[in-house]
């Protein structure tokens, strides 16, 4: 998992020529995770523009609400739990 330049470009792109959603689906481990510098205006403006992010655990999904001060959604192995 990495929050690279390239896709910052490719989400601005998707958002502007069409009409859906980015979705940011996380395999998310806490070495990954402490890796990407939340601090960068860079990896804020992409995790800002996306409209859902996800990861498959709670630990997870609480240690990212908090670092990234925003919704993390549950959703084990690409599926949402109230859909199971």
């Amino acid at each position: 998992m990495g929050l690279y330049p390239d896709y910052g470009k490719a989400i601005n792109y998707f958002k502007q020529h069409f009409d859906g959603q980015v979705i940011l689906k996380l395999d998310a481990n806490p070495y990954w995770m402490d890796i990407i510098n939340y601090q960068e205006s860079l990896q804020q403006d992409m995790i800002k523009a996306c409209d859902l992010i996800s990861c498959e655990g709670r630990a997870m999904q609480s240690y990212l609400a908090k670092k990234w001060k925003r919704p993390i959604d549950l959703i084990r192995n690409g599926f949402p739990i109230k859909n199971i």
